[in-house]
C-alpha cells in the first residue's frame, strides 16, 4: 500500500492508508470552476460594496475605488473592504464547503486581486492598502473556516441522528 500525502495518489490507489473524513481526487477542472466563481463573487461583492459605499457620500464612482490604492485615502473603502471580505466567505462556504481548502481559496482570491491591482496601476506602495489586503484575507478565512466547520458538523450530526432514529425502528416481520 502507499503512505503517500497526494491526494492524487490516494485517488488512484484507494486501498491507501487514508484516513480523512471524505474521500477527495484532485479535479483541475473544478479548481478552476471555483476560483472563477469565487473570484466572480468577490468582485461582484467588492463592486456593490463600494458602490453603496462611495454612493453614500456621492464619491465619483470609478475603477480607482477598486484597483487603485489612490482610493485609500477615502474613509469608505476601508470598512467597504472589510464587509466585502465578510460576505465573500459566505461565497467561500458555498462554493468551497470545506474548512480544510478555505485557506487556499482566500489567498488565491487576493493574490489574484493583488495581480489585477498590480496590472490596473502598478505595485501597491501605501502601508493602508497592505494592512487592509491582510486584514480581509485573514477575516475570509476565518468566517468561511467558521461557516464550513459548522456545515460540516451539522451534516456528520444529522447523520448521527438519522441513524439513531432508524436504529430504534421496528422491523417488520
Amino acid at each position: 500500500t502507499f503512505s503517500g500525502s497526494a491526494p492524487a495518489l490516494r485517488a488512484c490507489c484507494p486501498m491507501s492508508n487514508s484516513h480523512q473524513f471524505r474521500f477527495y481526487v484532485w479535479d483541475p477542472a473544478l479548481l478552476i470552476y471555483q476560483i472563477f466563481a469565487l473570484q466572480f463573487a468577490y468582485y461582484s461583492i467588492l463592486g456593490a460594496v463600494t458602490f453603496v459605499m462611495a454612493s453614500t457620500v456621492e464619491a465619483r464612482i470609478s475603477l480607482d475605488l477598486i484597483f487603485s490604492e489612490r482610493a485609500f485615502d477615502a474613509w469608505q473603502i476601508i470598512p467597504g473592504s472589510i464587509i466585502a471580505a465578510l460576505l465573500t466567505s459566505f461565497a467561500l462556504w458555498l462554493v468551497v464547503g470545506r474548512a480544510k481548502q478555505c485557506l487556499d481559496f482566500a489567498m488565491t482570491i487576493h493574490i489574484l486581486h493583488l495581480i489585477a491591482c498590480c496590472i490596473y496601476g502598478g505595485m501597491p506602495r501605501r502601508l493602508t492598502w497592505w494592512l487592509t489586503s491582510v486584514v480581509c484575507c485573514a477575516i475570509t478565512t476565518l468566517v468561511g473556516e467558521y461557516l464550513c466547520i459548522h456545515g460540516e458538523l451539522d451534516s456528520s450530526i444529522s447523520l448521527v441522528s438519522r441513524g439513531r432514529k432508524n436504529s430504534n425502528a421496528v422491523l417488520p416481520k
